[in-house]
């Protein structure tokens, strides 16, 4: 499969299930080389064609949210989590 086979297939697939099915398919293999090149396409289209909820999903920007008590920063720490390190600890 070239860029442009890739290309063409993956035009109507919205963009967060591009990006993830890049993601994995370039964490098994870097594609550095054409043979390779062509391997991870096909790994790409391959998962992007398997059933959305088997795919790995990433936490959402809430789901930090909700553990560390501050909308839209993932990693950072409310004075309310800082205040109390057991639950912190717990959400770890």
């Amino acid at each position: 499969m070239t860029l442009d086979d890739f290309l063409r297939a993956t035009v109507a697939v919205p963009e967060p299930d591009l990006r993830r099915a890049i993601v994995l398919a370039l964490a098994v293999e870097p594609a550095r080389t054409p043979e390779a090149r062509a391997r991870f396409y096909e790994r790409a289209i391959g998962l992007l064609m398997t059933p959305t909820r088997t795919m790995p999903v990433a936490p959402a920007a809430s789901d930090y949210a909700t553990v560390l008590g501050t909308p839209r920063r993932p990693g950072s720490q409310s004075s309310e989590a800082r205040s109390h390190p057991a639950r912190l600890a717990a959400a770890s």
